[in-house]
């Protein structure tokens, strides 16, 4: 029994230290280019996500420098929309409640999402190279 808890405590201390200390990247980190089509840390591609500076506005995810997914949040932390940048790969709406909508309710009931979103986009801009 003593052998086993150790074990499984061995086991807690390397998942806590494969996922605990990875930092979170955010747009104030990185350079991009395109306006935010490309991301870039330390002057190579970036792979992984990169929030927002305030860690709730959107996350974008980039593979090999790329832009694949956009996805922006409520104020109550559940997504607001998501968009796919290869073909295909369509937006996606949804309300408060996690429920989906269309995109004429979504921009006509949500502006404050889009405001938000906007901002980072426009810092974004301001880091392009």
């Amino acid at each position: 029994m003593k052998k086993l808890g150790f074990s499984i405590i061995g086991i807690i201390a390397v998942i806590v230290a494969l996922t605990g200390c990875e930092k979170r990247m955010h747009v104030s980190d990185m350079t991009f280019k395109d306006g935010g089509g490309y991301a870039f840390h330390e002057g190579e591609p970036y792979t992984g996500d990169v929030w927002s500076d305030d860690d709730k506005t959107a996350c974008f995810t980039y593979k090999d420098g790329e832009l694949s997914v956009m996805t922006a949040f409520h104020d109550n932390g559940q997504v607001a929309c998501t968009a796919g940048q290869k073909e295909g790969e369509g937006s996606k709406y949804f309300d408060t409640e996690g429920n989906a909508i269309d995109e004429m309710t979504f921009f006509g009931t949500y502006r404050s999402v889009l405001e938000n979103v906007a901002e980072t986009a426009s810092q974004m801009q301001r880091r392009s190279r």
